[in-house]
């Protein structure tokens, strides 16, 4: 498709007509006006073929000619009509640009209940926003930019009109987080000619041919789409189940950070183990060399982690944690002279971002650009209610005839793919049939640990031990990185050797950090005492009891809880990680500051054990009134 350019102002009479005659002019474009409002004097239409030099071919005509120059709603009326907002359709225009001016600012209404912006936000065209250098203006056009990030509509950046004032523009542009695109002055006369050489002077065409907006931080966050998200939220302290911004807001941590604050945020206990340990040993390789706080941490590991589990390795993240495990597995089997390679996994599952840790997640959107680094697995179907033995069907085929290597699973909760939950016995069942076939069960609790499910660790439901297991995230309480993957005896054996080929060839530079050990350390200390463990039983049935009220709101569907986590689906019709009320929900809950990541349409509450009942009832009439503000775009229920 071609360019395709929205040009909108903070307010009425600031030259957005003039803009958009130079910049049909420098770029080539065609120009259309949607709903030209006041047809006595001379047209938007007309001006900007004047001044913009343009052929009449060029000017697509109005959708409506309105009499009366006023609000278009206004003007309308007048002329005894209603504004059809369907009729509002982008023109094909072949595949010259085209530039597209509104009418006055964004919140002009075109009937009694749309606005303007309504259809740019339908459109999901880039906007370029003109706005005055003279005073008042930084309100007004910081407020606009708001109203766009709101309904996640892409901003080119901004273009000033009028005086040189420096201090105004850096004002807009920094606070807001847009470009600068920049400056046309005011011309007296005002001529096509003098237009074209101002408009060549102050504006450059590759600025709108980009969607990068203009760069307020050198930092690429994670799983953010910058061009549509704006300045990040900056966090300076943090303390129990809240976080404390650089603007003095209080937000709730309602997801943990990530899933990975289990205790609350600085938690003294682990701050003071990190404090000590930083002033005695920072960092030492681990091939060679060990210290106490690494050997502690195993050792209590053992003793808290399904019996059968015999020796662990450190590395520093889940997705690590993850690769281990892998290598592990078919490392066993190398050792073996088994050459089996395959793993099995689950539909809908994700275990990280690294290369062996997306190939056993499921193809999708989070590694579709990486296709062709990614090992082929087997997947079998999630087992969703009342399909349960599909899946185990599935599994058992796949390990009679295939004979893979191993298969991977989030036990009872699959995390980013959905927070979908599955029951206790079918995970059993799995982990029975890998068992009978000789089949290594790997069990990434990387989410699911540290007391989530209601137990320490998920498999502690099912009383199933896995072959090899990963735990990560709130291993230290959230305070640090730090990941572990455990094993069998037999796995570690069949690498035992004196032939050094069979090492296994796996480290990072800070495995076994000691101060993110001492850290873990401090967090199984805490999980040996049974008040942690009541915390937790006592907030899943806080969970259970806010919870509760959603399974008759018709709303919503696939309401749920395991342990501390509740999940559920608002009803629309792209339903999926990239719904389109996502980003509108998250950034509903960023104002009510409530720290929620909706994955699409599935909003999930997973709080660090200090929440309370009052910041749980403060996060649910949060996810109630989200619901009731993007109820238009919900499907009906009933």
């Amino acid at each position: 498709m071609s360019l395709r350019i929205v040009v909108t102002g903070t307010s009425t009479g600031i030259g957005k007509s003039v803009f958009c005659a130079g910049l049909a002019d420098l770029i080539g474009a065609n120009y259309w006006k949607p709903i030209q409002a006041g047809l006595d004097e001379e047209t938007d239409s007309q001006l900007v073929a004047k001044l913009g030099g343009l052929s009449p071919d060029r000017i697509v005509p109005e959708v409506y000619r309105l009499r009366t120059p006023a609000s278009p709603h206004h003007a309308a009326e007048l002329d005894g009509i209603r504004i059809d907002i369907d009729s509002l359709n982008l023109p094909d225009i072949g595949d010259r640009p085209l530039v597209i001016e509104g009418a006055g600012g964004l919140m002009v209404p075109l009937d009694g209940g749309t606005l303007y912006v309504d259809i740019f936000e339908r459109w999901r065209l880039p906007v370029v926003l003109c706005a005055s250098t003279a005073l008042g203006t930084i309100n007004h056009s910081l407020l606009s930019i708001e109203a766009l990030r709101r309904r996640q509509i892409p901003i080119l950046g901004v273009a000033f009109i009028g005086d040189q004032n420096a201090e105004t523009e850096n004002a807009i542009c920094e606070i807001g987080g847009v470009r600068w695109l920049g400056r046309l002055p005011l011309l007296s006369p005002l001529t096509s000619k003098r237009l074209k050489v101002a408009f060549k002077s102050a504006f450059h065409p590759r600025r709108f041919e980009t969607m990068k907006q203009r760069k307020t931080s050198p930092i690429w966050h994670p799983f953010t789409q910058h061009a549509l998200e704006g300045k990040m939220s900056k966090v300076v302290r943090g303390d129990g189940a809240y976080l404390h911004t650089a603007d003095g807001r209080r937000i709730i941590d309602a997801i943990s950070s990530w899933w990975v604050v289990t205790h609350g945020h600085c938690h003294p206990p682990i701050v003071r183990a990190i404090q000590e340990q930083a002033g005695k040993l920072d960092q030492i390789i681990f091939a060679g060399y060990t210290h106490d706080p690494a050997e502690e941490v195993a050792a209590r590991l053992l003793r808290l982690a399904p019996r059968g589990l015999d020796y662990v390795f450190f590395s520093d993240s889940g997705s690590a944690s993850v690769e281990v495990a892998i290598k592990m597995a078919l490392g066993y089997w190398h050792h073996s002279r088994k050459e089996r390679t395959r793993i099995v996994v689950m539909q809908h599952s994700y275990h990280g971002d690294t290369v062996g840790a997306m190939s056993v997640g499921a193809r999708g959107v989070f590694n579709a650009a990486y296709g062709p680094l990614l090992f082929d697995v087997t997947s079998i179907p999630f087992p969703a209610k009342g399909r349960e033995r599909e899946t185990l069907n599935a599994l058992a085929s796949a390990c009679q005839n295939e004979r893979p290597a191993a298969f991977i699973v989030e036990p009872l909760i699959l995390g980013a793919g959905g927070m979908l939950m599955y029951p206790s016995w079918v995970l059993r069942e799995m982990k029975r049939i890998c068992e009978v076939s000789d089949i290594l069960f790997i069990a990434d609790e990387i989410m699911t640990g540290w007391g989530r499910t209601g137990t320490l660790f998920a498999c502690e439901h099912a009383n199933v031990t896995p072959d090899i297991v990963c735990y990560s995230k709130g291993i230290t309480g959230g305070a640090l990185p730090l990941a572990v993957t455990l094993c069998r005896e037999e796995i570690f054996e069949a690498h035992y050797s004196s032939d050094r080929t069979r090492t296994f060839f796996h480290s990072s530079s800070y495995t076994a950090n000691p101060v993110a050990c001492a850290a873990a350390k401090a967090n199984l200390e805490l999980w040996e005492v049974p008040e942690t463990r009541g915390r937790v039983t006592s907030v899943a049935a806080m969970q259970e009891e806010a919870i509760e009220p959603f399974r008759a709101d018709t709303r919503f569907e696939n309401v749920r809880r395991t342990g501390t986590i509740t999940a559920l689906d608002l009803k629309v019709d792209d339903a999926g990680y990239l719904a389109g009320i996502g980003p509108k929900l998250y950034s509903f809950f960023k104002d009510r500051n409530l720290l929620l990541r909706p994955l699409g349409n599935t909003i999930y509450v997973m709080p660090p054990y200090c929440v309370t009942a009052a910041d749980l009832d403060e996060i649910y009439a949060g996810i109630r009134d989200a619901a009731d503000a993007v109820d238009g775009l919900c499907v009906s229920g009933g």
